[in-house]
């Protein structure tokens, strides 16, 4: 994954009064993944999987749901096993599976250079046992948890895309889970934002989560001699995408919070 092969400007068309490339010291990630989804040979099982990373804790099997519908409800469903799940304790992990290859990190973020650089030997390796045909899909979502130093917070403060509240309410609120997907025509691409209150790692504050996942379908060959310039451009260029989300969803009482506020790496168990 090198740093060249970077596309043209995504945000033709966007609103420009975005600022993209705002970095925050006290970053508020709790969680970076890369999710890759691939096409595998019919040669590949599970057992091929099991052993890719030996240096990390025991892999655990990962299931994908798949429900049985009768007369247009779900009565079962008939999991099967789609590959494992691979962990280093609060640091990171990996779903190495027949369609797909993610990796999450959990601990401190510290750039953008350095996660990736981090992904990089994982996936090689997953490359290297799985073969993948295509890779179909790129993905890259952050977790973010934005500490609050107040009890009861009024989401019109922080967040710019939210669920209204009835005039006739209380607008200070306890708990708070929205969810909204849009696509992102300048990049042929389609994000998820999640937001909610979750629990403050310290009395007397609010936690606000913004978890925003960023995707996009293509057509990559993993043997192409130009495939890691390829998919180093394509993450780069989500990854701005995530950051035009981000920014644009919320305000400036909320990027005062992230630069004076504390936010851990990862929430406690």
């Amino acid at each position: 994954m090198s740093n060249q092969g970077a596309l043209p400007d995504p945000f033709i068309g966007l609103v420009g009064m975005v600022d993209v490339g705002r970095r925050y010291s006290n970053a508020p990630i709790v969680e970076a993944t890369v999710d890759l989804r691939v096409l595998l040979s019919d040669d590949v099982g599970i057992d091929d999987l099991s052993g890719l990373y030996p240096d990390l804790e025991e892999p655990q099997p990962f299931f994908e749901f798949i429900p049985r519908v009768e007369d247009n409800r779900i009565v079962a469903s008939n999991d099967r096993q789609a590959g494992f799940t691979f962990s280093k304790k609060k640091s990171f992990g990996i779903i190495a599976g027949l369609d797909r290859f993610a990796y999450s990190q959990l601990s401190k973020y510290s750039s953008w250079e350095d996660f990736i650089e981090n992904v990089r030997p994982r996936w090689l390796r997953y490359k290297q046992v799985a073969s993948p045909e295509k890779v179909t899909n790129v993905g890259v979502r952050y977790v973010n948890r934005i500490v609050i130093p107040k009890r009861q917070v009024e989401i019109n403060d922080y967040l710019r895309t939210k669920v209204d509240i009835s005039p006739y309410l209380p607008q200070a609120i306890n708990r708070y889970f929205a969810q909204i997907s849009f696509p992102i025509n300048a990049y042929d691409a389609e994000a998820t934002v999640n937001t909610a209150l979750v629990e403050a790692p310290e009395p007397d504050a609010t936690a606000l989560v913004v978890d925003i996942d960023v995707s996009r379908e293509l057509d990559l060959d993993p043997a192409s001699d130009s495939f890691d310039e390829d998919l180093t451009a394509q993450l780069g260029t989500l990854r701005s995408a995530k950051n035009y989300v981000f920014e644009a969803c919320i305000t400036d009482a909320t990027r005062g919070v992230i630069d004076s506020g504390v936010h851990e790496a990862q929430p406690p168990a």
